[in-house]
């Protein structure tokens, strides 16, 4: 290599970057078809932000040498900067043409598909770059975003633990796996991960604006507020901030400020997938404001928005209703000696979703007897054992020797062990509303276990699913508009009325709006039902929500505060969008002993 061209590339990788750029310049007056020197000047262009400069001068380089894998790679690598994926890809095709060997076109194609939603493809494209090189830790970075990206957090937490241990030590890989701890519930290294990423870059927006909401949904509001601060210290219009910033807002009942802030948001140009959190902010500030038409109108943006969202395009609603329909049908044949009382049986708390479970929950967590297991899907894995068994679910649990179901038991308990550390002086309550349709199982597994059903007027909890954003799967994927929640509970409750009439469980129901309305007499039912002592304890839930490490459901807002009844009748409010939900939802607003006013 030249004298001067050395000297160059020694420049550009001390990171002397415009000093490197004169100097390939330099040597280019003399030598203008030099293939290196275009190309290596065209990565300092790039480098410096200058896109356009660096294509005129990788093209070059490229038509100087069309059969170097390295400029073809490079030269994908600056239409990709331009946002032109499609002939960046097809550059890192030609690349891998040219050498089959050659992982960086593998992972750089991975990034493209991740940002296209071909989340399977990105995955295939990090398989055969790690491959070729097992230490890639980029290409285990991208791996484990393409599984997060479809919501599989333990793989997505296995890959960026692999990417650390190759070098990959950065702010945004610790972040991220905060990120997929936040999602498993795993709060409390969700946290540590998050000031790891600030240890390495104290002005990290991602982590700090993660790590504000983090505080902000444990009740560590001051916490919150000062993460938000450095955040807006950081970028004063960060959207991702202020809608924090809002959030705390609303903390202090500050209804108008929260609506300005988010407002200021939505002024601006923002990604679909930012705006989708905004729009259900801004829908659930507006229904406090009492401007129900545009709540409706913001939320049924924020609802369309993840209904198109290609993070989510495996996810099928069908497929929910279709395991219902299947369920249903099989449920005719289920019979069996019920045996006795399965010992140290958990308790069963069950609903339709935004039926009240999680302040219930709240309140029997508060009791020294009882312990709650929030939303961790045991029973749901068990039920995956055995639909891969030889023989269809559920018909299969006709068939389940002694042995079986005291293996499947231990294999239950095993599995709730590693989410909570059980109080041996307490009884199991496994809150997991969906487990509704887990009947026969619970029943199979733990006779005589003990369901406590929570129910809710219909529309409310249509309404209320409406209103959340939930992580998107094929149960809660219907509750995006208000007619398809309808028919998804109305499946959920005919499956369940179906089964309890043939199996005859042991159930107590608490309505939503009594234990709002009778807090003691509601609760003290359901302790006898349990048989339990009134203690004054749980009246204190409130103040236990604030204390608890996590509340991982939609609702920690509300079980936060002290107990209200703007909740009850809320969809009185939404009646004229109600037309074709309430035709569906009419026969089990009077089988529930509700009305439509």
């Amino acid at each position: 290599m030249n004298d001067t061209l050395s000297r160059a590339l020694q420049l550009h990788q001390q990171g002397q970057l415009e000093e490197s750029r004169h100097a390939y310049e330099s040597f280019l007056d003399s030598d203008p078809d030099n293939a290196d020197a275009s190309h290596l000047l065209g990565l300092v262009m790039l480098q410096q932000g200058d896109a356009e400069s660096a294509r005129e001068r990788v093209s070059r380089a490229v038509k100087l040498r069309p059969e170097d894998p390295v400029i073809r790679n490079n030269f994908g690598e600056v239409l990709r900067a331009m946002g032109r994926n499609e002939e960046a890809a097809e550059q890192y095709q030609k690349a891998l043409e040219l050498r089959a060997d050659y992982p960086e076109p593998h992972n750089n194609l991975a990034v493209i598909m991740t940002a296209q939603g071909s989340f399977d493809e990105a995955r295939r494209h990090c398989e055969r770059a790690l491959a070729l090189r097992p230490g890639y830790a980029d290409a285990w970075y991208n791996l484990g975003l393409a599984w997060q990206n479809e919501g599989n957090w333990n793989e997505a937490n296995r890959c960026y633990e692999r990417c650390i241990d190759f070098g990959g030590a950065f702010a945004d890989v610790f972040n991220n796996l905060a990120l997929c701890r936040q999602l498993d519930n795993d709060w409390a290294a969700a946290r540590g991960f998050y000031r790891r990423a600030l240890e390495l870059d104290p002005e990290f927006l991602p982590a700090l604006n993660n790590l504000a909401e983090l505080c902000e949904k444990s009740g560590e509001l001051e916490e919150a507020a000062s993460f938000n601060q450095r955040a807006l210290n950081t970028a004063p219009e960060d959207p991702h901030a202020l809608l924090v910033s809002a959030r705390l807002l609303l903390r202090k009942d500050d209804v108008t400020g929260a609506v300005r802030r988010v407002r200021e948001i939505t002024a601006r140009d923002i990604s679909a997938e930012l705006e989708q959190p905004v729009q259900f902010e801004l829908g659930q500030l507006l229904d406090l404001a009492g401007d129900y038409d545009g709540a409706f109108a913001a939320l049924s943006r924020a609802n369309e928005l993840q209904s198109n969202d290609l993070r989510y395009r495996n996810v099928e609603a069908q497929r929910f209703l279709d395991r219902i329909k299947r369920d249903r049908e099989a449920s005719r044949k289920l019979a069996w000696n019920t045996g006795p009382t399965a010992p140290n049986a958990p308790v069963f708390l069950v609903g339709f979703p935004r039926s009240g479970t999680t302040l219930l929950d709240q309140i029997l967590d508060n009791h020294p007897a009882l312990q709650v297991m929030e939303e961790r899907p045991c029973l749901e894995q068990i039920e995956q054992t055995l639909e891969s068994g030889p023989a269809p679910y559920p018909p299969s649990l006709n068939h389940l020797s002694p042995d079986r179901q005291r293996e499947l038991r231990l294999l239950y308990f095993k599995k709730a062990g590693t989410f909570l550390q059980r109080r041996e002086d307490s009884t199991l309550v496994d809150k997991y509303p969906l487990n509704i349709v887990r009947l026969p199982l619970i029943h199979r597994l733990f006779p005589g276990a003990k369901i406590i059903l929570s129910l809710r007027h219909p529309c409310d909890v249509v309404l209320s699913g409406f209103m959340q954003q939930f992580t998107p799967n094929d149960a809660m994927a219907s509750l995006n508009s208000l007619e398809s929640g309808a028919r998804a509970y109305a499946a959920v409750m005919d499956l369940w009325e179906a089964v309890s009439l043939q199996l005859q469980p042991s159930v107590h129901t608490v309505r939503y709006e009594d234990l709002v309305g009778e807090f003691d007499e509601t609760v003290a039912a359901c302790l006898d039902f349990l048989g339990l002592e009134w203690n004054d304890s749980v009246r204190n839930f409130a103040e236990h929500a604030s204390g608890r490490e996590r509340i991982g459901t939609p609702s920690y807002r509300q079980v936060s505060r002290p107990l209200y009844a703007s909740a009850v009748g809320r969809w009185e409010n939404y009646r004229r969008f109600f037309r074709e939900a309430l035709e569906t939802l009419e026969p089990w607003i009077e089988r529930y002993g509700y009305s439509t006013g």
